[in-house]
């Protein structure tokens, strides 16, 4: 682990070889798609939502990771040896 990491959500769309290389770490957003919560990157992939998007033919709704998923990732970083860390967010 880094000294410093980079904590960000999966709306940055960060390549997945960048976010290895440089162990950025992602908290994964909320999609919503017919009544159903998704978070990108654990309960859903792009293959899957694309599925889903063909079947239900209107476009999914979106939101913001929770204060605690972030948190996680801030004590996550923290405990695996981090010294601080840097954060990106999209609005």
């Amino acid at each position: 682990m880094k000294n410093i990491v980079i904590i960000t959500d999966t709306d940055s769309s960060l390549p997945i070889d960048l976010t290895a290389r440089y162990e950025i770490r992602q908290v994964p957003i909320n999609l919503h798609i017919d009544g159903e919560t998704y978070e990108t990157g654990v309960d859903i992939d792009d293959h899957l939502l694309f599925e889903k998007l063909e079947k239900f033919n209107k476009y999914p709704t979106t939101s913001a990771p929770s204060p605690e998923a972030f948190a996680k990732a801030f004590r996550a970083s923290i405990s695996e040896g981090a010294q601080s860390t840097g954060q990106t967010h999209l609005n």
